[in-house]
């Protein structure tokens, strides 16, 4: 059910900038005063214990009001944790593998790129890499198609469709892949329809899954089967992700490659160039 609300949110948020959140009035001081009140309650505690304990529960009370105000907004979200931009008054914090923002009063949230100026970064980006990685391990090889490189050095993971021709032409340039030690893990996003997507869980659900990958993949027909298949959560995280086309080719590093690159680009791009 959360991945659903999830997705539903990421359609919600596509070209949102700014949103007001309507925080209650002096909302974040009121549980600032209360956590200063449970510290002040503590008897026979040192003074420097005492500053300490006053501001961890302070941070933790700031964190707790944030998300009873987000989750009144966009209920279901279990937002629990924030983090410091660097931004003064903004905090971080993710919806699955999404980044977004709020101010430190709980007034606004948004969506959008932050890049620091000085160090020409996109802090946004870098925030998005990490969650990506950690996202889909979370999610798993097994619920995916893997082509195993027998000298496994790095990773891809590719979303593709069945029948879109770059996703055809990177399909193409997998055994070029396997040869320079880079795994490729497939994920699936039928953007063309039914078809697409029956053919997707004919895939995953054949008792030889690769095989009928490059049969589907040179436009051969295969057997219609099915199971108990991944194919929708694949579709959610690309939702997540933000993916728009495909192929999208992530990096185990995080970072995302939108459409077709030549193998010998992505090789470079990783550094196993010889």
């Amino acid at each position: 059910m959360k991945n659903i609300v999830i997705t539903l949110l990421m359609v919600a948020f596509v070209g949102v900038g700014i949103y007001t959140l309507k925080a209650p009035e002096n909302a974040l001081a009121m549980a600032v005063d209360q956590a200063d009140v449970i510290v002040d309650a503590k008897k026979d505690t040192k003074a420097d214990d005492k500053a300490e304990v006053k501001q961890d529960t302070t941070l933790s009370a700031k964190d707790q009001t944030l998300q009873s105000i987000i989750e009144r907004t966009f209920p279901g979200l279990g937002v629990t944790s924030f983090k410091e931009t660097g931004v003064p008054g903004l905090l971080e914090f993710n919806i699955g593998a999404q980044v977004l923002y709020v101010t430190e009063d709980g007034g606004f949230l948004f969506k959008g790129n932050i890049f620091n100026l000085v160090t020409q970064e996109n802090l946004t980006e870098k925030s998005e890499k990490i969650s990506r990685v950690t996202t889909l391990d979370t999610f798993g090889e097994d619920n995916m198609l893997v082509y195993k490189a027998k000298n496994h050095k790095r990773y891809v993971t590719v979303f593709t469709d069945v029948d879109c021709p770059y996703c055809r032409k990177l399909h193409e340039e997998v055994g070029e892949y396997l040869k320079n030690g880079i795994s490729v893990r497939y994920m699936f996003l039928p953007f063309k329809g039914k078809i697409s997507f029956d053919k997707s869980v004919s895939i995953m659900c054949s008792k030889t899954p690769l095989e009928a990958m490059d049969s589907a993949k040179q436009g051969r027909p295969i057997s219609s089967v099915t199971c108990d298949h991944p194919i929708k959560q694949h579709m959610a995280l690309g939702q997540e992700f933000g993916i728009r086309g495909t192929p999208a080719i992530i990096f185990d590093n995080g970072e995302m490659l939108p459409g077709y690159r030549p193998v010998a680009d992505v090789v470079k791009m990783m550094g196993l160039v010889n």
